[in-house]
């Protein structure tokens, strides 16, 4: 039991055990910070959507004016940001694409649109 070949593989499972655990954690800490980078622009666009649909100034917003505001994302993008946020799509009379927040009463106004 005390032959060399017993404790250099001893040694050598120590050895690779120290070894991964701080590249394992280092893996772990960038995938973290790639996380939350890539998800921190996506919480602050739905923060800026969810501020427009709840705007007292407008009942609906289109999505023309929208994508003015978010820069750099696609429409579908957009659309998904604006169904998280309880946006529901609508048509004014001229078919443009509008969205409005799910607690407004948009069902009498799009009946006025129409």
């Amino acid at each position: 039991m005390d032959s060399p070949m017993v404790i250099a593989a001893i040694i050598g499972a120590i050895a690779g055990l120290f070894g991964s655990i701080p590249i394992g954690f280092l893996s772990y800490r960038l995938a973290e910070r790639k996380f939350k980078t890539e998800n921190g622009l996506n919480l602050q666009a739905s923060e800026v959507v969810k501020a427009l649909l709840k705007s007292e100034n407008y009942e609906a917003r289109s999505l023309n004016h929208i994508k003015l505001l978010l820069t750099g994302l696609t429409d579908e993008q957009i659309r998904h940001l604006l169904i998280e946020a309880s946006a529901v799509r609508i048509e004014d009379k001229d078919g443009k694409e509008m969205w409005a927040h799910l607690d407004r009463d948009i069902t009498k106004k799009q009946m006025e649109w129409a």
